[in-house]
């Protein structure tokens, strides 16, 4: 059933949010996704078959929703699978986001190519 009203799109959003915290191990200062409305880590590293694999830390649950469909599209891909996907790919994704929102979502997958591109 698609999404068709703003409200409908939190409450999705909210509803793929994983339900446990992600581990404060993940929330280091390199981690960090600066200029965001919520604080944010994103944090990857290459698995055994040299695929990238990101975990997405953050409080909020509509963010964490977010995080979900961004690792769940760029983890188990190789860097330059990875730097393929752009923010267009997301169009689906992101039509109910706020202009601020929207920002913070290239936010997020900038720090997601910078950490393919330094693996």
């Amino acid at each position: 059933m698609p999404i068709t009203n703003p409200t409908e799109y939190v409450e999705w959003l909210n509803s793929i949010a994983p339900d446990t915290r992600v581990l404060s191990e993940e929330r280091v200062d390199t981690a960090f996704v600066a200029g965001c409305s919520a604080p944010v880590w994103i944090a990857g590293n290459l698995n055994a078959d040299r695929k990238l694999e990101f975990t997405f830390a953050c409080d909020s649950r509509f963010v964490r929703g977010l995080g979900k469909i961004l690792t769940d599209v760029y983890s188990n891909k190789t860097k330059e699978e990875v730097l393929q996907i752009k923010f267009r790919d997301f169009e689906h994704v992101t039509k109910f986001l706020l202009f601020e929102r929207k920002r913070s979502f290239q936010k997020f997958i900038n720090k997601i190519y910078s950490i393919a591109l330094s693996s």
